[in-house]
């Protein structure tokens, strides 16, 4: 079922991606960069289910080194400014249409992991984050079962944050994405 999940997760992760491009062909920046120069801006993408299951402890990283400027490492403008999944949505709808629903982690409960979906934008760079249950190259190993994976406008290699382009043509990614699904049901929306 991780295995199942993990595909999903990616195929999720890319749909965010992809969505967080498209406002900004529409607005002409990225959604809350406009709030998020001066000020981080994070967005823990999950339902109410999973929000009550981990009560607020879900660990957020994001990356200064992708910010640097001139070789220097941006100011950490703390604290950031949260905003919910629903608040989200609804920046997202002006560009998507009403209703618009991002897509949640398949798993309800976590285990071994977060279960949920970062967003975060600070000075014109956005991140897209999620953890895997598989160890593949393009993930960041955090502990046993929990791979943190991040797509993103700018990539650090280094820090595995990746852009889209990158973890789609990716090798591995692509022939774990080629592997049937283990159980019924499951659909991927996006080739990779």
């Amino acid at each position: 079922m991780q295995e199942d999940f993990d595909k999903i997760r990616l195929d999720h992760l890319l749909q965010i991606d992809l969505a967080v491009k498209e406002y900004k062909k529409q607005k002409g920046y990225y959604p809350y960069e406009d709030q998020g120069l001066n000020t981080p801006i994070m967005i823990i993408i999950q339902t109410p289910e999973q929000e009550k299951t981990h009560g607020g402890n879900v660990p957020i990283h994001m990356s200064l080194e992708l910010r640097m400027e001139n070789g220097l490492l941006p100011e950490p403008k703390m604290p950031a400014i949260m905003h919910s999944t629903e608040e989200f949505e609804t920046e997202l709808s002006s560009v998507f249409g009403e209703g618009t629903i991002l897509p949640k982690d398949p798993q309800k409960v976590p285990v071994n992991k977060p279960s949920v979906y970062i967003y975060t934008i600070y000075k014109g760079v956005y991140e897209v984050t999620g953890f895997l249950h598989h160890k593949l190259g393009i993930a960041r190993p955090m502990a046993q079962f929990a791979n943190k994976i991040t797509i993103s406008n700018k990539s650090l290699p280094q820090q595995f944050i990746w852009t889209a382009d990158q973890v789609m043509s990716d090798e591995e990614v692509k022939a774990f994405v080629a592997e049937p699904f283990n159980r019924g049901g499951y659909t991927m929306k996006l080739a990779i």
